[in-house]
């Protein structure tokens, strides 16, 4: 998005005119941890990880049993 903002400026000879929406959206982007573009794929990829997820195990624990 700052890319962008960046080569509109330059197309338009110096207009920042897009960089009052486009650089503040880009930073929101950079350092947000909010997931902005969530769709049904997502969620689908998500459950289908979460269903073949093997569990974890604990290999310190088992050796200190027997």
């Amino acid at each position: 998005m700052l890319l962008l903002t960046v080569l509109a400026v330059w197309l338009l000879d110096g207009d920042a005119t897009i960089a009052v929406l486009t650089a503040p959206m880009g930073l929101y982007l950079i350092f947000s941890r909010e997931m902005l573009l969530v769709n049904e794929f997502y969620w689908k990829m998500k459950e289908g990880y979460e269903e073949h997820k093997e569990p974890e195990t604990n290999e310190e624990s088992e050796v200190s049993n027997e």
